[in-house]
């Protein structure tokens, strides 16, 4: 990605080193969303099957190939609820715009109490099932 950026003419600043912050994020995000759905897919099979399909659908919902701001202003709301859209859009913004991440605070805000609730649910369902995974198993 940095190779691409540099052969489009975007070089490096000060600004990249929030780079490992959004690695960070993605990281916290998955490590939530990989506690929770682990623990639900020994017992309910078809979770595998539905996860696939929304991520399916979350691929093409978040602005990974295409720019949020080509959006009418009324449907930008529905991206800004999906937690990637923030990681992405940061990553754009750093290596484009060279704009720090602070300053886009509510929806830093969103996206970690999104991602600390879904640990907290994660760890408490991945407790609570633990017991019973070599039963299944």
């Amino acid at each position: 990605m940095i190779i691409v950026a540099v052969g489009y003419g975007y070089y490096p600043s000060w600004a990249w080193l929030q780079l490992g912050y959004y690695m960070f994020c993605i990281l916290a995000f998955v490590l939530s969303l990989s506690l929770l759905l682990s623990s639900l897919v020994v017992f309910l099979r078809d979770v595998g099957q539905i996860v696939s399909i929304i991520m399916q659908m979350a691929f093409w919902l978040t602005p990974i190939m295409w720019n949020s701001v080509i959006l009418p202003h009324k449907f930008l709301w529905i991206v800004k609820l999906n937690p990637f859209a923030y990681v992405i859009n940061g990553f754009r913004q750093t290596i484009i715009y060279n704009t720090p991440f602070w300053l886009n605070w509510p929806t830093t805000i969103y996206f970690w109490c999104l991602t600390i609730g879904l640990f907290w649910l994660g760890n408490k369902v991945f407790n609570k099932l633990r017991p019973h995974f070599a039963d299944v198993l």
